[in-house]
């Protein structure tokens, strides 16, 4: 092999013990072990003819003997000269133990003769041919000792067989020993050529490792394909070779070696290049053909024998293509084409860091550049920043001072209407409150005065037109200036609300709010509140109501949920006489600084949704505007 010969020469041709570690040997030798162990104990049930000595014995012995032979286990780690002298002696132990075990069931005759083949075969494949061949001289030996002890009578074999005569006997060792060495040269020769194989593919994998630290010192894209096809030279034997590559789409020659000409067009991509780029997989060409492939024919006159791979960055990208010219001598083996293949994607990796690495420096030199262009407009921008953070402040302060001025309106006009609704209820409490009291208390006493069955009855409805008066007059009061809103807030309103007002469907009311409120944020969520209510009582044909009163977000929220018949936006109602409607909720709310959302669908209920920020304690301990008052405004 090429790869072997190169490399041979230079010494680097890699020791026996590092195809397959020590380690590793010594476990698959100790597998092979209990096998041997469990073969004597499976003899010891088979054959018949066995005394219960021998069978103890057996027993016993292969006890024995698969303890000792685990003695290389325990070397594992102590260095490779302890555990190879251990493993040596191991398999001598193991061919006197089949020995043994020939002897005593059956002698040159045993049935348990295969377990030499298996020992030999394994330990071949396992080891090396070398050991093998050693192994089969070890077993031939003892063999051969056993057949002179017994035919000396010296030992006579056991298990009960009959008795052979001195010519048969020769012609059963004389075979075994044949189909002994049959197998053991048959599997050495196979076990030489798989190892003259790893030993090849272990120094083309050391190349590998070499062009990657060539690689490394690299710095150009020239320098990157020069070391690869220096190596694909070298280890593989390629006469020819040139490498095309860019960043870009056209593919440019950087480097090459052997008989090329020079490059005809920059912007021919060949037939053959095309289907290794789409492809991504190396692809043989017996012969370049002019026609489809111009400009590599070009570059490599009368090429036989080319094989070109693609070389891909991160992602699969495509960086450009290597091609190479073998030798028509030789043939091309596969895992040459996989290890050129292996080649080309290192340096492609390396060559792609390089690309990235030049357009690091690239992009810093800009970034450089626009850094200073940067630091020289900052101070412009300076002195325009702080200009406009000046008018800023200018402009915060006044929109402050404005909400100030709106928050102050909204107190006088809460308070004015307040005002005129307690001096409206004052005045009807005091005067037609009283008056149908009194007429109340008259027909009553009317009524006791009167015997005539259809007159009493008379007096009974108007005296119950008068009650019913009096209730709705009551409710009027409450509803122009209800006092629980001032000592226990708008939860207690609201319940006291429904409750006067006698709404015949369930409702609920949940108030978790423990900050105290301002008068005027008080009465706006009540009044909201309470036109919804009315809403629901008097349109949505809802069973049920829920209230909910909590803290969020620096601010108090009301939200008002029924399971009513619900609206869509094409049938929202007018405001009616005396009412404020929907939109004029909104307006008082955002005058407020908050907000009131309402979400309905056709047969899903409504939700109100109305929330008013608290007003935050200045520096001075006074009230001042939230933030949210005075984004709204």
């Amino acid at each position: 092999m090429i790869a072997s010969r190169a490399f041979a020469s230079k010494g680097l041709r890699p020791a026996s013990g590092e195809l397959v570690p020590l380690a590793e040997r010594a476990g698959l030798l100790e597998l092979l072990r209990v096998a041997f162990v469990v073969a004597a104990l499976v003899a010891t049930v088979l054959v018949p003819s066995l005394t219960s000595a021998t069978r103890e014995a057996m027993i016993g012995i292969s006890v024995v003997y698969l303890a000792v032979a685990a003695g290389p286990q325990f070397l594992t780690g102590r260095g490779n000269r302890a555990l190879v002298a251990a493993m040596g002696g191991s398999l001598l132990l193991d061919g006197i133990y089949l020995m043994w075990l020939m002897s005593v069931t059956g002698g040159v005759t045993s049935p348990l003769f295969p377990l030499v083949y298996l020992d030999v075969v394994a330990v071949t494949l396992a080891a090396s041919y070398r050991t093998g061949i050693k192994l089969a001289l070890w077993h031939t030996l003892l063999f051969l000792l056993l057949y002179e002890s017994i035919s000396l009578h010296f030992v006579t074999a056991g298990g009960g067989l009959t008795t052979l005569a001195p010519s048969a006997l020769r012609i059963v060792v004389t075979t075994r020993l044949t189909a002994l060495w049959l197998a053991t040269l048959v599997t050495a020769a196979f076990a030489a050529f798989a190892e003259r194989e790893l030993r090849a593919q272990k120094v083309d994998l050391q190349h590998l490792s070499d062009m990657d630290a060539d690689l490394e010192r690299s710095r150009t894209a020239d320098q990157i394909a020069w070391s690869l096809l220096g190596r694909m030279r070298d280890v593989f034997g390629f006469v020819r070779g040139v490498v095309l590559v860019s960043p870009e789409s056209e593919l440019l020659l950087v480097s090459s070696f052997g008989e090329v000409a020079d490059d005809p067009s920059h912007a021919v991509d060949d037939h053959v290049i095309q289907q290794v780029s789409s492809t991504r997989e190396p692809v043989l060409v017996r012969a370049l053909d002019a026609t489809h492939d111009p400009r590599l024919s070009a570059l490599l006159p009368d090429a036989r024998n080319v094989v070109v791979v693609p070389l891909l960055g991160i992602g699969g990208s495509r960086l450009g293509v290597v091609a190479l010219e073998w030798s028509t001598s030789a043939q091309l083996k596969t895992w040459i084409v996989d290890l050129v293949r292996q080649f080309a994607s290192h340096a492609a990796l390396r060559l792609q860091n390089v690309w990235l690495l030049d357009r690091v420096d690239t992009q810093l030199t800009e970034i450089s550049g626009l850094r200073d262009e940067v630091l020289a407009q900052n101070e412009t921008l300076e002195a325009r920043v702080a200009e406009q953070t000046q008018e800023l402040r200018e402009t915060v302060a006044q929109l402050r001072e404005v909400d100030e001025h709106r928050q102050r309106l909204l107190s006088h006009l809460v308070t004015a209407q307040e005002e005129e609704r307690q001096r409206i209820a004052g005045d009807v409490h005091d005067d037609p409150v009283q008056r149908v009291v009194a007429l109340n208390m008259r027909l009553q006493l009317l009524r006791r005065t009167i015997t005539d069955p259809a007159t009493r009855d008379e007096l009974d409805k108007s005296l119950e037109s008068v009650a019913t008066c009096i209730r709705s007059m009551r409710q009027l009061l409450f509803e122009l200036r209800p006092p629980v809103l001032d000592e226990r807030g708008v939860g207690a309103a609201i319940e006291e609300y429904l409750t006067g007002r006698g709404i015949d469907l369930a409702w609920t009311v949940e108030d978790t709010v423990t900050t105290r409120s301002p008068s005027e944020t008080r009465i706006v969520l009540y009044r909201i509140a309470q036109e919804a209510l009315a809403n629901v009582w008097k349109h949505a044909e809802a069973t049920s109501i829920s209230v909910r009163i909590f803290e969020e977000r620096g601010g108090i929220c009301v939200e008002i949920d029924d399971d009513g018949i619900g609206f869509g936006l094409e049938t929202l109602r007018p405001t009616e006489p005396g009412h404020m409607g929907l939109s004029s909720m909104r307006e008082r709310a955002e005058l407020a600084g908050g907000t009131c959302e309402i979400h309905s669908l056709p047969g899903e209920g409504t939700s109100v949704r109305t929330w008013l920020p608290l007003p935050t304690v200045a520096d001075d301990g006074s009230e001042a505007a939230s933030d949210h008052i005075a984004l709204a405004g």
